[in-house]
């Protein structure tokens, strides 16, 4: 009877050198065959050239690197071009007289920097396709929060759960916060010396749920996400229907929104 317990195996690729000077690769496995008695009798040694496949995974991970590189200046271009077209907008609402073009051009400068931020966190990040929600949402929030110039201001907190997503959730994601912010901004701190807006994101399993709060005025009951003055709210309404999520406003204190939608987490 004849053993070959898991601990008298070796197995793992090794590298020489030919006397030609070519790289040979092998896969070599060796076995230590025992007795019954667990005395050792011989090896068993398996090798095989794995030398092409080794030639085809080099050239491989250098398209893979090429393609990395590639992907970065991309980012890199449409993030600066946002930031280019941000800037005419901007510069042409300065020009504007008019106070509703004024806000018009203002909600879309807020627009193209949610995108820009997401730009730029996924060219300085290690993957191009997911993200951390906190680290490309709690910037977001204070940028936007800053492009009004509360006076008093108004603190921004984000905690919870650090989830990752993938980008293109966290697009949608990006602008919802966006119209949300803008709203609370322009609307819920009036007469409200202690201003605050707090964003709350928790997971479990793959349900992720955001809840935006602010502790203004509180929304007019007159106002929802069907019935608006504006086009934010459908829009977070259309966005939200995209992410096949739920929506639910809460007026009792201030104006709380809880966004919850399952999402396909990046591995």
């Amino acid at each position: 009877q004849l053993l070959c317990p898991p601990w008298g195996r070796l197995h793992g690729e090794t590298r020489f050198l030919r006397k030609d000077g070519r790289v040979l690769w092998t896969l070599m496995s060796v076995s230590l065959v025992q007795d019954a008695q667990e005395n050792p009798l011989y090896h068993i040694c398996h090798i095989v050239d794995i030398t092409s496949r080794k030639a085809d995974v080099e050239r491989i991970q250098a398209l893979l690197r090429e393609k990395d590189v590639l992907f970065r200046e991309i980012l890199h271009h449409v993030k600066n071009n946002m930031n280019t077209v941000k800037s005419l907008i901007s510069l042409e609402a300065s020009r504007e007289p008019r106070e509703d073009v004024r806000k018009t051009y203002q909600d879309a400068v807020l627009t193209l920097q949610s995108m820009a931020l997401l730009f730029e966190k996924l060219y300085t990040s290690d993957t191009f396709n997911k993200l951390s929600v906190r680290s490309y949402l709690t910037p977001l929030l204070a940028q936007i929060v800053h492009v009004f110039r509360p006076d008093p201001p108004v603190r921004t907190v984000v905690q919870g759960d650090d989830v990752m997503l993938k980008s293109e959730t966290l697009s949608s994601l990006g602008i919802i916060l966006n119209e949300l912010t803008t709203n609370s901004m322009k609307h819920a701190f009036e007469g409200v010396s202690d201003r605050e807006i707090t964003l709350s994101i928790s997971r479990k399993d793959s349900l992720v749920t955001l809840t935006y709060e602010d502790n203004g005025t509180g929304m007019p009951p007159t106002v929802d996400f069907d019935h608006s003055p504006g086009f934010g709210m459908f829009l977070v309404k259309m966005l939200v229907q995209q992410l096949g999520g739920s929506l639910h406003l809460n007026r009792s204190a201030g104006t709380s929104v809880v966004l919850a939608f399952e999402a396909e987490l990046p591995t």
